[in-house]
């Protein structure tokens, strides 16, 4: 599934990801794609069906016509609304919480964690920080991690979490996920049991033949 990566691009990890709400590192550039931007892409419906899990609703998301973003679909309690979107960019809210979805014209950047081998990387992501906390979901295809991030803007009081993707039979933690760019946002005032229910939701991301 890796090799259906965007090229060209570098993103940037340790940044925050939710619609709208991208942020670049320090003395690192950005390579323009040769990807088409969004403008030029014709987006497609979401397929809204019933979930396998009692009560709860199914999104399938075609895949984005000349990218190579594939489908995939996830799946959330009755509790939370799908926003107007399509396979381009979408969100699912619950309060203040907030999972969106965005596929931009980026290419890979990979997550450092505690555990990493960092002998298998490129030098240039060596200087990336390493994050000690997170929190480890099983999906089919593999593994995410959730992991809270620093926000730049100081009046910004929520709390925005980067969600990476190790597919199976990789080594590393990447992001975008291969099915596209995935965030979280809460309030501060989020409790474990929310997140245990938004780490269910992601959960049920997978890739759909």
């Amino acid at each position: 599934m890796k090799s259906k990566k965007l090229l060209i691009i570098t993103l940037i990890v340790g940044v925050a990801i939710y619609i709208g709400y991208l942020t670049t590192p320090k003395n690192k550039s950005v390579v323009p794609s040769s990807t088409p931007p969004a403008s030029d892409i014709s987006a497609l419906p979401l397929e809204v069906s019933k979930s396998d899990k009692n009560g709860w609703t199914k999104i399938v998301v075609p895949p984005l016509a000349k990218t190579t973003y594939p489908v995939f679909s996830i799946s959330f309690p009755s509790a939370w609304t799908l926003d107007n979107g399509n396979n381009e960019s979408f969100t699912i809210k619950k309060g203040t919480s907030v999972i969106g979805m965005d596929r931009p014209a980026v290419g890979g950047g990979v997550c450092l964690f505690s555990d990493t081998d960092l002998t298998k990387l490129d030098e240039y992501w060596k200087g990336y920080p390493i994050q000690k906390t997170y929190k480890e979901i099983v999906v089919k295809h593999g593994l995410l991690r959730r992991y809270k991030l620093e926000s730049p803007d100081t009046n910004d009081k929520n709390i925005h979490y980067q969600v990476c993707e190790l597919y199976t039979g990789d080594k590393v933690f990447e992001v975008p996920l291969d099915g596209g760019i995935i965030g979280v946002t809460t309030s501060p005032q989020i409790t474990q049991s929310d997140l245990n229910e938004i780490d269910s939701i992601l959960a049920t991301y997978q890739y759909e033949k």
